[in-house]
């Protein structure tokens, strides 16, 4: 993972990039905001 993907990716392996980050992002921002609903500092943490 030292040099970037060849531009054979193009548009899409640069969206799928994207989407995979915001999915990722979306789940931890999911299970923080379920941790602070809850109460439970562990669960926020996580």
């Amino acid at each position: 993972m030292t040099a970037p993907a060849p531009a054979r990716t193009g548009v899409l392996g640069r969206w799928r990039n994207r989407r995979g980050a915001l999915l990722v992002g979306g789940i931890a921002g999911a299970l923080a905001i379920a941790g602070l609903l809850t109460g439970d500092p562990a669960a926020a943490r996580r």
